[in-house]
């Protein structure tokens, strides 16, 4: 049995944490989901399955994977509540 963290991009709402959760859990070999939304995090506890079947499916279900240097940047940047910038 393993358990890896991945840091997605954006988890804004509750149905969000329900979807992945649920969207996880249906992959043979998952054994628990545990989302930690202030940190965009998502614990999977899983054997018999790689990780890269989780990320295809998270990726399936709209979430994606967080590569960015700067994490604090993007989530200002992406959020729905964001105003552009004016640089003068």
């Amino acid at each position: 049995m393993e358990t890896e963290k991945v840091i997605i991009t954006n988890i804004l709402f509750k149905n969000d944490e329900l979807t992945i959760k649920k969207g996880l859990l249906k992959l043979n070999g998952v054994i628990e989901v545990i989302i930690e939304p202030e940190n965009n995090e998502v614990e999977v506890t899983f054997e018999h399955i790689d990780r890269e079947k989780i990320i295809n499916r998270l990726y399936a279900l709209g979430y994606f994977e967080d590569f960015t240097e700067n994490r604090l940047l993007f989530q200002i940047t992406s959020s729905p509540i964001a105003l552009p910038l004016r640089w003068n």
